[in-house]
């Protein structure tokens, strides 16, 4: 696809479902924390509940911010304004350990912020490729987009976990049996690994949607001029109804 638009945001998609797989060690994280297995699993449910809200709230910021404020930079700075608030969250959720008495509710509160700012996928990307890309091409190339993104993040992701963990921060397996789950050692090496798995493909995420304040005005403009062409009735009806 010739698309420069479309380019960014694959690579930019496998970097952000790099981010995604690594969160999905959350659990784990939980566990390793000394929170409970099923207050770790309502943790893990309550951030994917909030995605869903997430979602809608995207979009209807989004295209509140296109229609009223910047039609041709809305959506790329909502993905920015997801990703800045999402990387003092990753960082908290690993790096902070609070009281024992609190760290259920600390979890809580961050899981939910998490997930009501995950909309980028919903808000920002499948709005950009239903504006940029033809009608008769749309289903190929968002089967295509999320394929190279699926399987680049759940390989890398979940590789780049375990490795970092356990080579850089010495995450020691013989102390992962559920008997010893709730080790200090490994909670440390493992949640520095999750903040180094999500915060740095976060921060590449958020220079890929910078370089959309280029790419994406070009190509709207390059498929509404196609479309026109293709359509040119629809556009003198267009012209006669808006003669402004």
């Amino acid at each position: 696809v010739r698309l420069p638009t479309f380019g960014v945001l694959v690579v930019q998609g496998i970097f952000m479902s790099v981010a995604g797989n690594a969160l999905s060690y959350r659990t784990l994280f939980f566990q390793i924390a000394g929170i409970t297995d099923i207050a770790a699993s309502i943790l893990q449910a309550s951030g994917l509940v909030a995605c869903a809200f997430g979602a809608v709230i995207g979009g209807y910021l989004s295209d509140s911010l296109v229609r009223r404020c910047f039609p041709l930079h809305g959506r790329p700075l909502l993905a920015q304004v997801a990703i800045i608030m999402g990387l003092p969250n990753c960082a908290a959720s690993f790096l902070v350990h609070p009281p024992e008495e609190w760290a259920f509710c600390f979890y809580l509160s961050l899981s939910v912020l998490g997930g009501l700012t995950a909309w980028t996928i919903t808000a920002v990307n499948l709005p950009i490729l239903s504006e940029i890309v033809p009608a008769n091409s749309r289903s190929a190339i968002m089967a295509w987009q999320t394929a190279l993104e699926g399987a680049a993040g759940a390989v890398l992701g979940n590789a780049m976990v375990s490795l970092i963990a356990e080579k850089l921060y010495g995450y020691d397996m013989s102390k992962a049996s559920p008997g010893h789950i709730q080790n200090a050692e490994n909670r440390e090496a493992l949640g520095s690994s999750l903040a180094l798995s999500s915060c740095v493909p976060l921060f590449v995420g958020f220079g890929f949607y910078t370089i959309l304040h280029c790419t994406y005005p070009r190509d709207l403009k390059r498929a509404r001029a196609m479309a026109a062409e293709a359509n040119p009735d629809d556009q003198m009806s267009e012209s006669k109804a808006n003669p402004d």
